[in-house]
């Protein structure tokens, strides 16, 4: 029969490779960083200027937490995650809140499973190249007017002011939660919603020259956005 000392070890190691199996087996989620892919003027992270970026540069990293800023004539674009993009125009606020990656093991290969995206817009403009699928990944922008979640793969042109918020959508599909109590709005392509205190409205993007032109703009800086991903694709750390 076993000492008291061989059977607490026996079942120490049990209980090690066990551990050991379940945190290779099961769903682990990771907090990562976005990356500067590029910028133009002044530009800050946590009131810390951001220089612009050449060649293969995969530019500094930027955490949850950080507040992007960008001046008048300046801009920034920004890997929050390979699959989601975001363009920050002139005199934009933004705090990259949540970046999480979430994989079937701990391993380097092991599948991943899901990315979620959560920013804040205090003020400016963002353009969004997302590409997603309903419960694989979500993308999340919380403004002062209301809330912007993107569960399937879109291009969209959020714009907040003091007064309202403004979703242009040009491909794919949105929706638009308003702080105010407010219904959910959903905003297909081709449509812009306005939220402020008065309500929401939906109308078609055809219908103001500001509207077809918020959805060329989005149109064109996501071309700018896919073309700057894909020249520094090698250097970004999460895995496609």
């Amino acid at each position: 029969m076993p000492s008291s000392g061989g059977g607490r070890t026996y079942c120490l190691r049990i209980a090690a490779v066990s551990l050991l199996l379940t945190g290779c087996t099961g769903n682990t989620t990771h907090q990562v960083c976005a990356v500067v892919l590029a910028v133009e003027g002044a530009v800050t992270a946590d009131g810390q200027r951001v220089v612009a970026l050449s060649g293969t540069d995969p530019g500094p990293p930027v955490c949850p937490g950080t507040i992007i800023h960008t001046s008048t004539d300046s801009s920034a674009q920004i890997a929050c995650l390979t699959n989601a993009l975001v363009h920050l125009s002139e005199n934009s606020t933004v705090e990259i809140a949540n970046l999480n990656l979430r994989k079937d093991g701990n391993e380097t290969e092991d599948e991943m499973e899901a990315r979620t995206v959560r920013c804040r817009l205090a003020t400016g403009t963002i353009t969004i190249a997302y590409q997603g699928a309903e419960g694989v990944s979500e993308f999340i922008a919380v403004t002062p007017h209301g809330t912007l979640i993107a569960k399937f793969s879109c291009v969209v042109r959020l714009v907040v002011t003091n007064e309202a918020v403004r979703v242009a959508c040009a491909s794919g599909m949105v929706t638009f939660e308003p702080s105010n109590a407010g219904p959910p709005v959903l905003v297909e392509a081709g449509f812009v919603a306005e939220s402020a205190a008065r309500g929401t409205t939906l109308v078609p993007a055809t219908t103001t020259a500001a509207g077809q032109q918020a959805i060329s703009n989005a149109l064109e800086v996501e071309r700018q956005l896919m073309a700057l991903a894909m020249a520094k694709r090698a250097t970004l750390p999460w895995k496609p």
